[in-house]
């Protein structure tokens, strides 16, 4: 009976092994596009998603050193994530942020992103481990109103304060009716 189960594994490995020998052996094919290539760390919230730390986070009370934080923040954005979300950004990443109904306004926009001089403001502040989580917010662009409504891309990034470090930057669409 030993035996037995120590043989029922052996065939399972070598499936195992054919089927992760083929994926690897898949070809690959090339992206030649850069605002095609995907971003570790970028995500997409469609219009009306919650995104927990926006939306659920106490508000951030600046403290003594707010300041430092917003200065190596900034740094961090312009040397590792500024020019690779500008480049992503694209009519269709929009298209694919907005409702559906309301695609339609986009049709002659193009976007024409200046991601250099954001004006970027903390938003909310969370400790996980006793490491403090900053949520910092800016608007990117303002888009075509559509039915009335006004609409912002709006780029919220999760900040390491301990590590000094943007851990991941979410790319929506806020909007608001206008009356």
């Amino acid at each position: 009976m030993g035996s037995r189960k120590r043989q029922s594994w052996r065939p399972r490995c070598a499936i195992a092994a054919v089927l992760l020998s083929l994926l690897l052996a898949a070809p690959v094919r090339a992206q030649t596009s850069p605002a095609t290539v995907p971003i570790v760390g970028l995500c997409l919230a469609p219009e009306l998603t919650l995104i927990p730390e926006v939306h659920t986070w106490p508000k951030y009370e600046p403290g003594e050193n707010a300041a430092e934080v917003q200065r190596r923040f900034e740094q961090d954005w312009a040397a590792r994530w500024r020019e690779p979300v500008s480049k992503a950004v694209t009519v269709d990443l929009l298209r694919r942020l907005i409702l559906q109904r309301d695609q339609a306004g986009l049709a002659d926009y193009r976007p024409d992103l200046d991601l250099a001089g954001l004006e970027w403001r903390a938003i909310t502040m969370q400790t996980v481990r006793q490491s403090p989580y900053l949520v910092f917010e800016a608007t990117a662009a303002d888009l075509p109103r559509v039915n009335a409504i006004l609409r912002w891309l709006k780029i919220y990034c999760l900040y390491d304060v301990q590590r000094g470090a943007i851990i991941r930057v979410t790319l929506t669409i806020v909007g608001e009716r206008d009356e």
